[in-house]
Order: structure tokens, then sequence, then C-alpha cells
């Protein structure tokens, strides 16, 4: 505060996070989905010293532990986010039980750039899917048999991480569809940046 910075609240207020390690909550998944640049807590004590804001080159966060069990790049996910939100252009409905709760899930998939739809999809149609779980499955049931993917939880969890859409690998186990991809064309199941 001394320096001129605030302490906000509000993800979509937020330029920078400080955290200790790469964290599945729902703050750092859309600080990183913003793009925001993510340090340790080294970064407020070298600023402090300085008296002024440093630069946060040598204070990203990095978590091996984290990237290694996740397969991602916490720098080159935050490079990703910048360039270009992984959900704009995407539609998601959520179900009642999934975890985070929906209106977590919802800042998350926001903070991506994704659009939140009310009802459920009773069709297939591209940059679309459902978040839900085997505890919801009266709910999908009717949009799997129209061909809607429906996936878990970790579409958005481990997708943020990686910034990649990854259809078939997060779908539920009984939404299996033989030769199903991404509605974007890409290769099988991934969005390249």
């Amino acid at each position: 505060k001394r320096l001129g910075g605030l302490m906000v609240y509000s993800v979509f207020q937020c330029t920078h996070l400080v955290t200790d390690k790469v964290r599945r909550t729902v703050k750092f998944l859309c600080c990183l989905s913003r793009g925001c640049t993510i340090v340790n807590t080294n970064w407020l004590d070298k600023c402090k010293e300085d008296g002024c804001f440093v630069s946060t080159d040598t204070f990203i966060v990095k978590d091996r532990t984290a990237e290694r069990i996740y397969s991602f790049s916490l720098k080159d996910s935050i490079m990703k986010a910048r360039s270009s939100p992984l959900l704009k252009g995407w539609s998601v409905f959520m179900s009642d039980n999934i975890k985070p709760p929906p209106n977590e899930m919802k800042e998350i998939v926001q903070s991506a750039g994704g659009q939140i739809v009310d009802s459920c999809p009773t069709e297939q149609s591209d940059h679309q899917f459902i978040i839900s779980c085997e505890e919801d499955s009266n709910v999908y049931q009717h949009a799997i048999s129209h061909g809607v993917s429906v996936c878990t939880n970790e579409i958005i969890l481990t997708g943020v991480l990686r910034q990649l859409i990854e259809i078939e690998t997060h779908q539920l186990k009984n939404n299996k569809r033989k030769g199903s991809s991404t509605a974007s064309g890409r290769t099988a199941t991934k969005r390249k940046r």
C-alpha cells in the first residue's frame, strides 16, 4: 500500500497474485486464466526493500512438483493466457453437484473468457461442453444421446493450468464416443496455441 499498490478482493481487478506455490484454487485459476503475473512472496520483500515496485521476472512462482504432476509450465501458461483467453468463444453449462461448486467454477470459466449457459444443451454444437459429475447423470443423459460433450471438472482445473481444452481426456466415463474431437477441428483433443 505504501508503494501505491492496492490489495483487491476481486480477481477481475487483480494484476499480480502473490503466493508460495501453484494451487488449484478458484483465485489462482482465475488469475492464471486472466494472465496475471504470479509471483512469490520474495517479490513483496524486494519491493519493500527498494521502496518501489521491482521487475517480477526473477520472482515468478516456480513449483516443479505441481508442474510435473499436471504436465505444464506456469510461465508458459501465463504467456498463453495473455495472448488469448482459453475459453474465448466457448459456451459451458455446469450441473449442480460439481466441485468446485457452480458459482465458483463460473468465475474460473468467465476469467478464461468462456460464456456460461443456463440451460443444458440438447444438441451438439461447436465450442460447447457440459461440466458435470456422475452424481448428476440424470441432467446430462439426454445431452450425451445428442452428441454433446460432457466432461469432468478437470477440463477446467487441469485445462487452465495447461491452457488446453482436452475434451476427450476429461469426458465422463459414460460419455466416451468413438471418433469425437474438439469442435475447433484441431488435433484430436487439444487446443494448441
